[in-house]
């Protein structure tokens, strides 16, 4: 009796013992109120009007000398980062905003396609000059450096849990506990995080760049508005490193055939 009392105890801590995940809440259930929200079992393809602002990384031609020649040659300065003299390179170009006239996303989720239009504009001013609609095509081979953008639509990434081996887990942020629902895809990680209201609040992954630094990219969803019976959010701003890379206003929300 005392054998088998141990193996019970043993188990149960071998049980709270496993990583992220295992044995975890079911991710349908989780995900179950805004799977019904989006109407995840009958949409197959969405449209998406949406207005706001973009904020793009600085230029990456080549930064000034870190140390003005003339200096160092009055022995005012030093290249030498241990000297007292030394003069810091200037700091990073902050990015850039441009004014987002129009967005239109096009998701097909059979073909697990995101298709974007966008007209863009260098200030906010009303008069500014518009760029011609610059349209971006993010099939299912496409790299993951756009890839990802279409997991991170919450249509795409619901039907994803739902259709992959997804794990659920809790994280605190903030002072308030999510539930995270987790699955991979193609090699990356991709994580939603469900709040106490049962809402799909945010959309996480992980882009290595092209110099090799990887990016922490989060789409978070703001203000879930009814249209014409499918629930969705009226705001979208997504983060890259927790700088602002995105700020959408929805307009519109339409469904429709696939293809």
């Amino acid at each position: 009796m005392a054998k088998k009392a141990w193996q019970r105890l043993a188990l149960t801590m071998l049980w709270l013992a496993l990583p992220f995940g295992v044995n975890a809440q079911d991710a349908a259930a989780v995900l179950k109120p805004t799977a019904d929200a989006l109407r995840i079992a009958e949409v197959k393809a969405l449209k998406v009007v949406a207005a706001g602002s973009g904020y793009e990384k600085g230029s990456t031609e080549p930064q000034p000398a870190s140390v003005p020649a003339a200096l160092v040659a009055a022995g005012r300065a030093t290249a030498d980062p241990s000297s007292p003299m030394y003069v810091p390179p200037p700091p990073a170009r902050p990015r850039s905003y441009y004014r987002i006239v129009s967005q239109v996303q096009e998701l097909d989720l059979a073909a697990e396609s995101l298709e974007i239009e966008q007209v863009r504009a260098e200030s906010s001013a009303p008069d500014a000059a518009k760029t011609p609609a610059a349209t971006t095509t993010i099939d299912a081979n496409a790299d993951w450096s756009l890839r990802h953008r279409y997991w991170l639509t919450p249509h795409a990434f619901v039907a994803g849990a739902l259709a992959h081996d997804a794990s659920v887990g809790t994280e605190t942020l903030a002072g308030t506990e999510y539930r995270v629902v987790s699955f991979t895809v193609g090699g990356h990680e991709v994580r939603g995080y469900v709040d106490p209201e049962d809402r799909l609040v945010r959309v996480r992954t992980t882009v290595e760049s092209a110099d090799g630094q990887a990016a922490d990219v989060v789409e978070s969803f703001f203000d879930w508005t009814d249209h014409d019976g499918l629930t969705f959010p009226s705001m979208l701003i997504r983060k890259e490193n927790d700088e602002l890379a995105e700020v959408l206003v929805v307009q519109a929300v339409e469904t429709g055939a696939a293809g």
